[in-house]
């Protein structure tokens, strides 16, 4: 958790201060803007939290609008970039605001879903403590 935190806070830093032609500006992904790429990682971030939560149809819905028509032999990445596409058009700032939420609510699942882990964990590494 605390390397996604790390890596948030530098995305944050990269993208915080972009203007809209910032945001236009083309990424090293072909065919994508900074703000491209930026979607696409909160619409990640949202599957992320949407299974994090054990809400199937939340993940799905991430994805509907590429999943209604899917082209035969699409690709995970033809998926992606029809998902893009179809939610492409947002300011740079509400990009922004949509990953910067989509990154705090991710951390917060993630985090949730770890201490859970860890609560499951205990009584078995003590019972496995003891047997060793």
């Amino acid at each position: 958790l605390a390397a996604l935190a790390a890596q948030n806070a530098e995305l944050d830093g990269l993208i915080g201060g972009l203007d809209e032609a910032g945001w236009a500006l083309p990424s090293r992904c072909l065919g994508w803007s900074i703000a491209d790429v930026v979607l696409h990682v909160a619409q990640t971030n949202e599957a992320a939290v949407a299974s994090a939560e054990g809400r199937a149809a939340g993940v799905s819905a991430v994805f509907a609008d590429a999943a209604r028509n899917p082209p035969p032999g699409a690709t995970v990445d033809d998926m992606a970039a029809l998902v893009v596409a179809a939610q492409r058009g947002s300011s740079g700032r509400e990009v922004y605001e949509r990953w910067h939420a989509s990154a705090a609510a991710q951390s917060e699942a993630l985090g949730h879903q770890h201490a859970t882990i860890r609560r499951a964990e205990g009584p078995r590494r003590a019972a496995n403590s003891a047997r060793q």
